[in-house]
C-alpha cells in the first residue's frame, strides 16, 4: 500500500513540475515578444506627417507596435527599426497620374530629421516618392548606420549631397532616374570599400572622368563591387587599366555617355564574373581586343554606336559560349564583320543587332543554328540577296525584325507569323502588302510595293499601332476596314498613288498621334472626324486634290504641333479659331491653296511657331505686324512694296498714317547714302588722281610730309628735355 502511495506522490510531483515548466515556458515566450522602441515609433509617426498619402498605403501605421506596420522592418532581437521600405508594390509601369499608388514627401529637411530618429536603420528604400531636392549638407545628422539607400525614380534636382557621399558603410546606393547635376570627380570613391551596387544612371547631367571613378573604387584591396550602372549621363574619359581589378563585377552599364578610347585588355581579368557589358552610344574607338573573348560568363555584350575599327574576328566570339544578347555597330568605315560561311558559333543568341557596316551581300548563314532568336536587327548591312527560307521559318518566335536600309529585292511571303515589330523599310521589296495578323508595328516604307492596300487589313491586322506604307507605288482607295484599326498611334500612307476621298471614320481612333496622307491623289473635303483623337500632334495632308473650306471640327485638334495642308485646293478664309485652338502649333503650312480674305491677327498668338507658310493663296488686306513677306499678290504694307489703300473703317493704328510718308522716308535714306558715297569718291580721286598723274606734285607732297614728320619729332624731343630740366 505504501508503494502505491509513493507512486502516486511521484506522479503528482511529476505532473505539477510539468505544469510549472509549461507555465514558465509560456510566460517566457510571452515576455520574448519584442515590440518597437517608443522613440522610434514617434519618429515614424512624425515621418508619416511629412508625407502625402492619397492612396492610403500607410493606413496600417497605427497602434503601438510599429514593427507590424507596412514597410517597416525591425530587429528580432532588439526591436529597433532597421528597414524602411516604401517602394510601391504596383511598379512604375502600372501607375497612372502623378500620385497614383505613390507617396510624396512634402519637405526635404523634415523627413531626413525624422529618419535620423531611427539610429539603427540600415536600409532606406524611397523609390518614387517625389522627393524634393536634397540639402547639400546636414551638419548635425549622422547616417553611418545605413548600408542600403534607394532614392531612385524621384525628382532630385540638386548636386550630390555631401552627407550622402560620406557614408562609407554603404553597400547599395541607387540614385537613378533623377535630375542630379554634378561631377563624380568630387567624390572620394576610394572610401567606399564595401560598395557592391552603384546606380547613377538616367540622370542626364552627371559628369566626370570614368577613369578617375574606376581607379578610386578599385583602390580598395578587397573591393566587392558587383554592379556599376552609369547609363545616360555625360561621363567622359577612357576606360582605365584598373577596370580589371574588379574581381566580383557582374554588370557594367556605361551606355549613352561620352566615353572614348579603346576597351582595355585588362578586361580579361573579369572572365569569371562579368555577365553584362554595355558600352553602347559612346565615342569609343580602336579594335575589339581578343581579351573580350576571355569573358566566358558574358551573357550580354552591347557595343552599339561607337567608332570601332578594323575587323571583328570570329575567334573573339568563339569563347563567349554563354552569350545571349549581342549588338555592335560602327560609324567608322573600316570596321566589318564577315565570318566564314561554314562558321558555327558555340553560343545561342536570343537577340542580335549588327548595323551600319557591311555583312556581305548574302544573308548571314551562320545565323541558321541560332534557333532561339527573338530579336534580329541587321540594319544598313549591305544585304542584297534573297532572305533564305530557313530564316522565314523562324518568324513565329521573332518579336522584333529590322532589316531596313539594305538592298533586299524580293516579294514578301504572306504566310509569315511575326509577333510584334517588323521593319523592312528602305529596301527594294516588290509585290503586294502582306497580311501578318500578329504584327503591332509595321514599317514597309520606301520600297516598290504595288497594288492596293488589302481590303481586309482592318479585320486581319487589328492590333496595328504603327502602320508605315509610305513611299511605295500603292494605288486604289483607303479601305473602309481600316476603321477597325482603332489602336493606331502612327499612320503613314504618304508618297503613293492613292485616290478617292479620305474616309470619315476616325471617331474611334483615340490613340492616334500622327497621320500622314501627303503626296497622293486624294480628293474630297476635309474629313470632320479626323480630330477625334485627343493626342493628335501631326497632320500632313499636303500635295493632294482636297477642296472645300476648313471644317470647324478642326478646332478639336488642340494638341497639334504640325498642320501641313499645302498644295491642295482649299478655299474660304483662314479662320480665327485656327490659332486660338492650336496654341502648340510649331508648323503651319497652307501654301498653294485658294484661301482668300485677310490673315487673322490671332496667328500672332502662336508663341511656338517656327514655320508659317501662307504663300501662293488669294489673301488680301493688311499683314499682321508679327508676320513677314507671305508671297500673296494682293497683300500690302510693310515689308512689301505694295502700298495699302486707307480704309476709313480700319482699326489698325497704322491706318491713320499716310503711306506716302513711308515712301518719302525710303527716298530720303536712299539719297543720304548716295551723297555719302559720291562725296567720298570725288574727294578721294581729286587728291590721289592728281598725285598719280603729276610727278612734280607727287614729289613736293611727299617732301612736305617728311618735313612735317621731322618737325613733329624735334618739337616733341625739345619739349621732353625742357620738362626733365624743370622736374630736376
Amino acid at each position: 500500500m505504501s508503494s502505491w502511495s509513493a507512486l502516486l506522490q511521484h506522479l503528482s510531483f511529476f505532473l505539477l513540475f510539468s505544469e510549472i515548466v509549461c507555465i514558465s515556458s509560456s510566460l517566457s515566450n510571452g515576455s520574448s515578444v519584442v515590440r518597437c522602441n517608443e522613440a522610434e515609433r514617434t519618429a515614424l509617426v512624425e515621418f508619416k506627417k511629412g508625407l502625402s498619402d492619397p492612396w492610403g498605403r500607410l493606413s496600417s501605421w497605427h497602434g503601438k507596435d510599429c514593427c507590424s506596420w507596412e514597410g517597416v522592418g525591425c530587429s528580432k532581437n532588439t526591436g529597433n527599426v532597421v528597414k524602411l521600405d516604401l517602394r510601391s508594390q504596383y511598379g512604375c509601369a502600372s501607375w497612372s497620374g502623378d500620385d497614383a499608388f505613390g507617396l510624396q514627401c512634402l519637405s526635404a529637411n523634415s523627413w531626413l530629421q525624422d529618419v535620423h530618429g531611427l539610429p539603427f536603420l540600415s536600409e532606406l528604400h524611397m523609390y518614387n516618392c517625389e522627393l524634393p531636392s536634397l540639402p547639400s549638407s546636414l551638419p548635425n545628422l549622422n547616417f553611418t548606420s545605413l548600408s542600403v539607400i534607394d532614392l531612385s525614380y524621384n525628382d532630385l534636382k540638386s548636386t550630390f549631397p555631401n552627407w550622402l557621399f560620406k557614408i562609407s558603410t554603404l553597400v547599395y546606393l541607387d540614385l537613378s532616374f533623377n535630375h542630379l547635376n554634378d561631377t563624380t570627380d568630387n567624390v572620394a570613391w576610394e572610401q567606399f570599400c564595401n560598395l557592391q551596387f552603384l546606380d547613377l544612371s538616367l540622370n542626364g547631367n552627371i559628369r566626370g572622368d570614368i577613369g578617375r571613378l574606376l581607379r578610386g573604387l578599385s583602390s580598395c584591396v578587397n573591393n566587392t563591387l558587383e554592379e556599376l550602372r552609369l547609363s545616360t549621363n555625360h561621363i567622359s574619359g577612357d576606360l582605365p587599366y584598373s577596370l580589371g581589378h574588379f574581381n566580383y563585377l557582374r554588370s557594367l552599364l556605361l551606355d549613352e555617355n561620352l566615353i572614348s578610347g579603346p576597351i582595355p585588355t585588362s578586361i580579361k581579368s573579369l572572365s569569371t564574373s562579368l555577365q553584362e557589358l554595355d558600352l553602347s552610344y559612346n565615342r569609343m574607338s580602336g579594335n575589339i581586343p581578343e581579351s573580350v573573348g576571355k569573358l566566358v560568363k558574358l551573357k550580354k555584350l552591347k557595343l552599339y554606336h561607337n567608332r570601332w575599327k578594323d575587323v571583328l574576328s570570329e575567334t573573339i566570339l568563339e569563347g563567349l559560349m554563354q552569350l545571349e544578347e549581342f549588338s555592335i555597330s560602327s560609324s567608322d568605315g573600316t570596321f566589318h564583320f564577315n565570318p566564314r560561311q561554314e562558321w558555327l558559333p558555340r553560343f545561342s543568341l536570343h537577340s542580335i543587332e549588327l548595323s551600319d557596316f557591311p555583312l556581305g551581300l548574302k544573308f548571314p548563314i551562320w545565323l541558321r543554328n541560332q534557333t532561339k532568336l527573338s530579336s534580329v536587327v541587321l540594319r544598313n548591312a549591305s544585304i542584297s540577296q534573297k532572305i533564305p527560307d530557313w530564316f522565314w521559318k523562324l518568324s513565329p518566335q521573332i518579336e522584333k525584325l529590322d532589316l531596313s536600309h539594305n538592298q533586299i529585292n524580293e516579294v514578301l511571303p504572306s504566310s509569315l507569323d511575326f509577333s510584334y515589330s517588323v521593319d523592312l523599310s528602305f529596301n527594294q521589296l516588290k509585290g503586294s502588302i502582306p497580311i501578318w495578323p500578329k504584327v503591332v508595328n509595321l514599317y514597309l516604307g520606301n520600297n516598290s510595293l504595288s497594288g492596293s492596300i488589302p481590303l481586309d487589313i482592318g479585320n486581319m491586322m487589328s492590333s496595328l499601332r504603327v502602320c508605315d506604307l509610305s513611299a511605295n507605288v500603292l494605288s486604289g482607295s483607303i479601305p473602309l476596314t481600316m476603321r477597325k484599326l482603332v489602336n493606331l498611334v502612327t499612320l503613314d500612307l504618304s508618297k503613293n498613288n492613292l485616290t478617292g476621298n479620305i474616309p470619315n471614320y476616325w471617331e474611334g481612333f483615340q490613340f492616334l498621334e500622327s497621320i500622314d496622307l501627303s503626296n497622293n491623289k486624294l480628293s474630297g473635303v476635309f474629313p470632320g472626324s479626323l480630330c477625334s483623337s485627343p493626342f493628335l500632334e501631326w497632320m500632313k495632308l499636303s500635295s493632294n486634290n482636297l477642296s472645300g473650306e476648313l471644317f470647324s471640327s478642326l478646332r478639336n485638334c488642340t494638341e497639334l504641333s504640325g498642320l501641313d495642308l499645302k498644295d491642295n485646293r482649299f478655299t474660304g478664309i483662314i479662320p480665327e479659331w485656327l490659332a486660338e485652338s492650336m496654341l502648340s502649333l510649331s508648323e503651319l503650312n497652307l501654301r498653294t491653296n485658294m484661301f482668300s480674305g485677310s490673315i487673322p491677327s490671332t496667328l500672332c498668338s502662336l508663341a511656338k511657331i517656327h514655320i508659317l507658310d501662307l504663300a501662293q493663296n488669294n489673301l488680301s488686306g493688311f499683314i499682321p505686324h508679327c508676320l513677314g513677306n507671305l508671297s500673296n499678290p494682293q497683300l500690302c504694307g510693310s515689308p512689301l512694296e505694295t502700298k495699302c489703300q486707307i480704309s476709313n473703317h480700319g482699326d489698325d493704328e497704322d491706318n491713320d498714317q499716310d503711306p506716302d510718308d513711308d515712301e518719302d522716308d525710303k527716298y530720303h535714306v536712299l539719297w543720304f547714302y548716295l551723297s555719302i558715297g559720291l562725296g567720298y569718291f570725288v574727294g578721294f580721286w581729286t587728291v590721289c588722281g592728281i598725285l598719280v598723274m603729276k610727278k612734280s606734285w607727287r614729289y613736293a607732297y611727299f617732301q612736305f610730309v617728311d618735313k612735317l614728320k621731322d618737325w613733329i619729332l624735334v618739337t616733341i624731343a625739345v619739349n621732353l628735355a625742357r620738362l626733365r630740366r624743370a622736374c630736376t
